[in-house]
């Protein structure tokens, strides 16, 4: 049986000495990072039934009358791939991400590129399945991200600009229109953009990007793995001298990756959002092992953003 990491515990007094803060970022990045796998493994264990006994209400109600009806159904079936690939993968990261922090030793430079990972498949999956979109808006994104995947994977498609133009006549039958990319001024014959009614989604993009517009809250530390996947030296001694920093970072975009994903997932379905799903206690223990002068800069910086909302 897996430990769901729910259980009572109470925040702490301020730890006095940079070891205690360290200590303390360790185990609450530990139960964050186990509790979040056991609320994603809960959702993808009933998401396939949930598809199945969906209300028609549901946006996910909507887009299966309309790809029954024949109207989206190559976006549909794009849409479903994505989120059980993307879902399944969730759960993998995080589960990755719970072994290594359980080790004895944190081994920093494997942890990120898992973390990095991590975000990024759950900003594509809010991305395709953000709350608010209408069923055109799902199908123009589900057929933008078709037409990336085959061109990211033009060298091992046969035939490729046959196989592209194919799916450019079925987007066209069901009613969508496509756009070709204009590089240097020159019209391609590249896909740039799908337009399906009023809706429409741009076939290229960067994660960086999608960081910032589906999952805002830690777009800031996308860079920074970035950077230190990419070996720069000051990126490199982050994960050597800061370990507290690190750990601290790996439960924010563990936690704020995993609410975004869900949120889309459940509100997609029509199934109310479990939050929270992390103790509360355990969120105020990650504040708690900064040092003083950060805590302060961090509620400073917290304050300014509320107030500007």
């Amino acid at each position: 049986m897996h430990d769901d990491g729910c259980v009572n515990h109470p925040a702490i007094t301020e730890p006095a000495e940079d070891e205690e803060r360290l200590q303390l970022a360790a185990r609450t990045a530990q139960r964050i990072i186990t509790q979040c796998r056991a609320h994603a493994q809960t959702v993808v264990g009933k998401l396939s039934d949930r598809i199945k006994s969906t209300s028609v209400s549901t946006p996910c109600g909507q887009d299966v009358a309309a790809g029954r009806a024949g109207s989206h159904r190559v976006a549909f079936q794009e849409r479903l791939d994505i989120l059980e690939s993307m879902s399944n993968a969730v759960v993998s990261y995080l589960c990755g991400l719970e072994v290594l922090l359980k080790h004895e030793t944190l081994y920093s430079l494997s942890t990120v590129p898992i973390l990095r990972s991590l975000a990024e498949v759950a900003a594509t999956c809010h991305w395709m399945l953000e709350p608010g979109l209408t069923a055109d808006d799902r199908a123009a994104r589900g057929y933008a991200s078709l037409f990336h995947t085959v061109e990211q994977n033009r060298a091992l498609v046969e035939d490729y600009a046959k196989v592209r133009e194919q799916l450019v006549e079925i987007v066209t039958e069901s009613g969508g229109k496509i756009q070709r990319r204009v590089r240097d001024g020159e019209t391609t014959e590249e896909v740039g953009t799908v337009r399906v009614g009023r809706a429409h989604a741009k076939t290229a993009f960067k994660y960086h990007h999608r960081l910032e517009q589906q999952i805002p809250a830690i777009s800031s530390m996308y860079s920074g793995m970035s950077a230190m996947i990419h070996g720069e030296t000051a990126a490199l001694g982050l994960a050597w001298d800061s370990a507290d920093v690190l750990l601290r970072m790996v439960a924010k975009v563990a936690l704020e990756s995993t609410r975004a994903w869900s949120e889309a997932v459940n509100t997609w379905t029509g199934t109310e959002y479990q939050a929270p799903f992390v103790n509360e206690a355990d969120a105020a223990n990650i504040i708690r092992s900064m040092p003083p002068e950060l805590i302060a800069e961090f509620e400073a910086e917290l304050r300014q953003a509320q107030d500007g909302r």
